[in-house]
């Protein structure tokens, strides 16, 4: 069967749940029939991740992992997962378990269905953004807020990772210049404003 969905995780340093997240992807793959794989990037990890500390046997044929071959960081960790995706679509969630994988079939569909994009929209404040500092919190939900004036009232969560793409739309993601959780957000705004159609679920 084709290759059609990758997972893209960026991982430093999440031992106790990166293992947990890949196992929980992949048995939503295996009950919805999904053609999917893992890509799990070691944004350096100290000591480096291996396949043993992110994989269990069920998963072993969809689990791939490589290193950053980029500058450390958020951004290029997924730059690198872009660099190796070969399915159609794309989807980025956090290595933290923050994101629910149940959530993945849903991304899918629009994608499968038609949407060049799939963006996650989490509540605030408890669920948007877990234990956040609260100036961080207010900072991050304020610039949100900014910007979806400009953009789509109806979306507020720009920097949100959970976010699914079709590849081809993902690629604008190389050119990308933001750094850290702002990657996210630039990726997503490249793609609205070339044009790409998107469902916020």
């Amino acid at each position: 069967m084709k290759l059609d969905l990758t997972v893209i995780i960026s991982c430093r340093d999440e031992w106790k749940i990166i293992r947990e997240v890949v196992y929980d992807i992949g048995n939503v793959f295996f009950q919805n029939n999904i053609p999917g794989n893992v890509i799990v990037v070691d944004d350096n990890s100290t000591p480096p991740l291996t396949l043993e500390d992110i994989e269990l046997p069920h998963c072993i044929k969809i689990t791939r992992l490589y290193k950053n071959v980029f500058d450390p960081g958020l951004a290029e960790a997924l730059k690198t997962g872009i660099t190796y995706a070969h399915s159609r679509y794309v989807i980025f969630m956090s290595g933290d378990g923050t994101d629910d994988p149940e959530s993945i079939p849903l991304y899918y569909h629009y994608l499968l269905y038609g949407c060049d994009c799939v963006f996650g929209q989490r509540k605030w404040p408890r669920e948007y953004f877990g234990n956040y500092p609260t100036f961080k919190k207010m900072l991050k939900w304020l610039g949100n807020r900014l910007i979806s004036r400009f953009f789509d009232k109806g979306y507020s969560d720009y920097t949100g990772m959970f976010k699914g793409y079709r590849l081809s739309t993902a690629h604008l993601g190389l050119n990308c210049h933001a750094k850290g959780f702002a990657f996210p957000m630039e990726l997503c705004l490249k793609a609205i404003m070339s044009g790409a159609s998107y469902k916020v679920l």
